[in-house]
């Protein structure tokens, strides 16, 4: 992988300039990437030899479409981050024949939280479906996979939301039919929402119909088994719309 910088405004109409580097779309991937993908990417490393193939080609093809812009502040590993990050849209969008999620065209990593365009609020994920960007903080992703087990990735969870966006915008990445069941699944789990009761998800994940389904999607990879058990619907939901089962660690898709 190659990087150039490149300035652009931070802020609509602010005359301050964020500096990053930006990844060139010539990819390729070779045996260290792949060592360090077997070691860091438990989803690719469980996968059978011909699914590992199929996810390699569709990261590949991920890298060398999107505009990754990277904060020039980090000290980390660029080259070792992106393919982290391209990898969980991959795992998300594995059992869909449509992946590259085109109407989001530019993903930007930042080092910290960050400022959400004309506010004071600080994020560390945020999606713009009228921008066609997402973005996401280095540190919180860090934070995110240092317990693959635990319900939280800030990636997948930005990547979820889209995704949803982008099937409602291409109308080619969701059956109409299962999206409209799991909108009435996520329609009355929050209408029926306690704040007193003990809940499975994080209370934020029932402010409306897309955080519950970011949320859900968190679980769904990330804790499969227990999802499974503690919202059966959801997860049965999850494994039509998105075509996979990832129990079935070596196979979660038909090839």
């Amino acid at each position: 992988m190659q990087f150039y910088l490149v300035f652009r405004n931070d802020k609509p109409k602010s005359k301050y300039k964020k500096i990053f580097w930006v990844l060139k779309n010539s990819i390729k991937f070779n045996k260290y990437d792949k060592a360090f993908l077997l070691e860091n990417q438990q989803y690719y490393a469980a996968l059978s030899d011909t699914l590992k193939k199929k996810f390699e080609q569709r990261l590949i093809m991920i890298l060398a479409k999107k505009d990754f812009y990277y904060t020039r502040t980090s000290n980390r590993n660029k080259e070792k981050m992106l393919l982290l990050i391209a990898a969980e849209l991959v795992q998300i969008t594995f059992g869909l024949k449509y992946f590259t999620i085109d109407h989001f065209a530019r993903i930007e990593i930042y080092k910290e939280s960050f400022y959400l365009y004309n506010s004071d609020i600080r994020l560390s994920g945020y999606t713009s479906g009228s921008r066609g960007f997402i973005a996401l903080s280095e540190s919180a992703y860090l934070k995110s996979i240092e317990d693959r087990n635990d319900g939280f990735n800030v990636a997948l969870h930005e990547f979820a939301h889209a995704i949803h966006i982008s099937g409602i915008v291409d109308k080619m990445y969701f059956d109409d039919l299962h999206q409209l069941a799991w909108e009435k699944y996520a329609e009355k789990v929050i209408a029926s929402y306690d704040c007193n009761q003990t809940n499975y998800l994080p209370w934020y994940a029932y402010k409306d119909k897309d955080e519950l389904y970011a949320c859900s999607i968190e679980q769904f990879f990330e804790r499969p088994l227990q999802l499974q058990q503690h919202l059966p619907e959801a997860y049965e939901l999850l494994k039509v719309l998105l075509n996979q089962n990832p129990i079935e660690k070596a196979s979660p898709i038909e090839v």
